[in-house]
C-alpha cells in the first residue's frame, strides 16, 4: 500500500527559447521581432491590393487587418466578407496577400493561411505538421507565422523569453515515470506527453481517455 502503489509522472507542457541577447553576445543569430510590424506591413499590402474598404461606411476603420496575436494574424472578418461580396477578391486571395507580405519582415521563416490549412495544402514537413495539429478552425487566425529559429515575436521593450515555436528548444520536454509496473532505464524513443494518458490507462487496466491520440510507453513497462 501507500506510495509503493503510486505511479509518478513528471513532464512539461513546453520548453523555452534562449534569451536572444545572451545568444548574440556569443555571435549566435537571434533576436526579437516587434509584433506591431505584422499589422502595419500586412495592412499596407492589403490596402495596395484591395483598397481601404471605404464602402463599409465612415464609422469603419476600413482596415482588412484585425489584430495580430502571436502566432496568428486575424483579419477583419466583416471587411473580408464585404470585399469578397464586392467581387474584389476571394478570401483565399486576401489571406495569400497577407501571408506573402509577412515575408518582407526579416527573420520570418514560414507563413501558412487558414485556407491552406483547412484544405490540407501544407508542405510535408515536421513544422507544417505541428502547425496543422495546433490549428483550431474556429479560434485560430487567418494566417499563422513561424519565425526563424531563435527569433521570437513580442511587444516592444521585452527582455525575457517565450515559448511556442515548433523548434526543438520549445518542443523537447522530459518524461520521467516511476512506480509499480515501470522498469528502470533510459530510452531515447521519440515520444510525447500525449503518451502518458494511455500508459497510465494500460497500467490501471482501463480504457484510454476519449480523443486520446498517444500510445502507451511500452519500453518503460515491465513485461
Amino acid at each position: 500500500g501507500g506510495l509503493n502503489e503510486v505511479v509518478f509522472v513528471v513532464t512539461a507542457d513546453h520548453g523555452v527559447a534562449p534569451i536572444p541577447e545572451n545568444l548574440t553576445e556569443r555571435n549566435i543569430s537571434a533576436g526579437r521581432i516587434d509584433e506591431r510590424r505584422f499589422e502595419s506591413t500586412v495592412q499596407a499590402a492589403l490596402t495596395k491590393a484591395f483598397g481601404e474598404g471605404a464602402w463599409v461606411g465612415k464609422d469603419s476603420s476600413g482596415k482588412l487587418v484585425g489584430k495580430f496575436v502571436e502566432p496568428y494574424l486575424y483579419l477583419n472578418d466583416l471587411l473580408v466578407r464585404l470585399t469578397v461580396a464586392s467581387g474584389k477578391a476571394t478570401r483565399a486571395q486576401i489571406e495569400s496577400v497577407a501571408a506573402e507580405a509577412m515575408f518582407d519582415i526579416p527573420n520570418v521563416y514560414a507563413c501558412y493561411t487558414k485556407t491552406q490549412i483547412l484544405e490540407g495544402r501544407l508542405p510535408k514537413t515536421d513544422i507544417a505538421d505541428h502547425i496543422y495539429k495546433g490549428f483550431h478552425p474556429k479560434l485560430s487566425g487567418d494566417v499563422v507565422v513561424v519565425t526563424d529559429p531563435l527569433y521570437f515575436i513580442e511587444s516592444p521593450g521585452g527582455t525575457g523569453t517565450t515559448h511556442g515555436s515548433p523548434f526543438l528548444y520549445d518542443t523537447h520536454v522530459p518524461i520521467l515515470i516511476a512506480g509499480p509496473g515501470i522498469r528502470p532505464g533510459v530510452w531515447a524513443d521519440l515520444v510525447t506527453p500525449a503518451d502518458i494518458a494511455p500508459t497510465l490507462a494500460l497500467l490501471l487496466g482501463i480504457q484510454a481517455p476519449s480523443a486520446c491520440d498517444g500510445v502507451p510507453l511500452k519500453s518503460a513497462l515491465r513485461p
